[in-house]
């Protein structure tokens, strides 16, 4: 399968991470991001130092992601069904490289109520991805869920960044593949959709935020990423 390509990991990566350092306004090259994820001899001290805390998150959030992938992959085939728990050390992996300052830290140590409540999202997530079979369904509940986590504001300004990025890890997992909206004016319509779709939740029934029109097209958007991802690149990893 595509994921086990090295050369996915490192291509896909670089275009994944350079849609989101363009999104912060951070200039960065593909070709040297490509460098960094795929060059085993350059060290986390010489990213963090040349290129910045950034990148650096960004580069070791995504290797993250190819160890969650590559461990749900294995336990599937031990155990021939889906991994319904909670893989918390990679959780809060991710989240400390996306959230350097680790300000929300105290979220996944279950401590307060809302601390609790937030494991316990999580947790159903991961339950009812083991059991929701159709792409449609799995694309929808997994970004609604990203909505009312954000909603919530749970982990702060970067809920929907780290909501999204395990989405996106998810759909791998799963064999769909991934939606790089690489493009500025792609880029500018979901962060337009996004704002629009939290205003409706806010100033409406905040359960209510997914029969939105913005919802629906923010969604749709997604599909349509993953299934060019599909149609078009996926053959290329996978051999």
């Amino acid at each position: 399968m595509f994921y086990r390509s090295d050369d996915f990991w490192s291509e896909i990566g670089a275009t994944f991470i350079n849609a989101y350092l363009k999104l912060d306004n951070i200039k960065n090259s593909k070709d040297e991001l490509f460098e960094l994820i795929s060059d085993e001899d350059i060290t986390d001290e010489e990213i963090l130092e040349v290129y910045g805390k950034e990148v650096y998150g960004f580069i070791k959030s995504w290797e993250v992601s190819r160890k969650i992938v590559l461990k749900v992959k294995e336990f599937e085939k031990k155990f021939s069904r889906r991994v319904d728990t909670l893989l918390i050390e990679e959780f809060i992996q991710i989240y400390k490289y996306l959230d350097p300052s680790e300000e929300y830290i105290d979220m996944f140590k279950g401590y307060t109520p809302e601390s609790r409540e937030f494991l316990e999202k999580l947790e159903k997530g991961i339950s009812k991805l083991s059991i929701v079979e159709t792409f449609d369904s799995i694309v929808e509940y997994l970004l609604a869920s990203a909505f009312d986590f954000t909603l919530h504001n749970y982990l702060g300004e970067i809920t929907f960044r780290y909501l999204f990025w395990l989405f996106q890890t998810a759909m791998i997992s799963r064999g769909y593949g991934i939606a790089v909206f690489d493009e500025e004016y792609e880029m500018n319509r979901m962060v337009d959709l996004y704002n629009k779709v939290l205003i409706y939740a806010r100033q409406n029934n905040s359960k209510n935020f997914a029969l939105s029109k913005e919802f629906r097209e923010f969604v749709s958007l997604y599909k349509e990423k993953i299934e060019h991802f599909s149609q078009f690149q996926k053959n290329k990893y996978i051999g």
